[in-house]
């Protein structure tokens, strides 16, 4: 039968109790606040039957709370956790404000005094262990809600740098960074030259960008003939019509797109003829005897492939008929 389980322990008589152990115990005295239903084996008996403990001694701390016993000086000492000793009738459940009364100023400073001055030793560590956790709990709260607040604050500080570099994106994006940025691809390839993954990412970002790659990081203008591959640029896409890109062309020409392009084509062809033909100028007026370079000047004129004269085509060509005796 275990300790504690006896429903009528015997109250040891004090002539057959032991010796008082000595400093630090206490008389197990029920008219006292040190008095508490502990239980040993009664050595003067032959049978060892379970009385109340004639001395005790209490190790209170704020966390936890011990009870010692013993029969007298030299015997055998018990230890128990110091727990409140459960009445024999139905207590009503504790509500939260009569809870708050044990732990809110100034409550807890009273009632805290007059409980140490006059209740039962197991009482009064019960109080102080609840009043323990219950300040743990509350510091608990208090640095969960600073965590909680610091990550809200954290949180809303993200968001607000998360729309600053967004609407700072949006004007780079209007002023066409990432243009300029991939019109000196090259530039950056080279810083890029002793980390060949990253350059490798880079050139593949390069090749796809899908926007209009600009003369230069000063000047904004589209670069007509660094296109995006596979994109055509609106400025540009006469010129790759032309080349015979048409269908590989991103955008259609509105008529006065057409219209100036092909304007600049012809005057961009026509100063072309006219420095040939200066050169031209230029070379017989210095003597020179050189072939005519073959150029636009001269589309006009009748040119022969075979003897390399102008004026006849090769099937004209006189080193090109045949003699008179050789029969068709």
């Amino acid at each position: 039968m275990g300790i504690g389980s006896i429903a009528d322990p015997e109250s040891p008589s004090w002539g057959g109790s032991g010796e008082h152990p000595g400093l630090g115990w206490y008389a197990n005295d029920s008219f006292t606040s040190n008095y508490y239903q502990v239980y040993i084996p009664d050595p003067s008996t032959p049978n060892r039957k379970l009385i109340i403990a004639p001395y005790v001694s209490y190790a209170i701390q704020a966390h936890k709370a011990e009870v010692s016993a013993t029969y007298g000086k030299g015997y055998p000492i018990l230890m128990r956790t110091l727990m409140p000793t459960a009445i024999g009738y139905l207590c009503p459940p504790t509500t939260p404000t009569q809870l708050a009364l044990l732990v809110e100023h100034p409550y807890v400073q009273a009632i805290t005094k007059v409980v140490e001055a006059d209740f039962p030793m197991h009482l009064v560590a019960a109080l102080k262990r609840y009043q323990y956790f219950q300040e743990k709990k509350y510091s608990a709260q208090q640095c969960a809600a600073q965590h909680k607040a610091r990550y809200e604050q954290a949180m809303d500080q993200e968001q607000e740098a998360l729309e600053a570099a967004m609407c700072i994106m949006s004007k780079m994006e209007n002023a066409n960074f990432i243009g300029r940025l991939f019109g000196v691809k090259d530039e950056i390839l080279h810083e890029l030259a002793q980390y060949p993954v990253q350059a490798d990412a880079f050139i593949r970002l390069a090749l796809n960008f899908q926007g209009i790659i600009t003369q230069s990081p000063l000047n904004p203008t589209p670069n007509r003939w660094h296109a995006a591959p596979g994109h055509c640029h609106p400025q540009a896409a006469f010129l790759q019509c032309q080349a015979g890109n048409h269908r590989e062309c991103g955008h259609a020409l509105t008529t006065q797109q057409y219209q100036t392009l092909q304007a600049e084509a012809i005057t961009h062809r026509t100063s072309a003829i006219e420095i040939e033909q200066r050169l031209a100028d230029d070379i017989q007026q210095c003597g020179c005897k050189t072939r005519a370079p073959p150029s636009t000047a001269h589309s006009t004129k009748k040119h022969c492939f075979r003897c390399n004269q102008y004026g006849h085509i090769r099937t004209q060509c006189p080193t090109n008929r045949r003699p008179w005796h050789v029969p068709k």
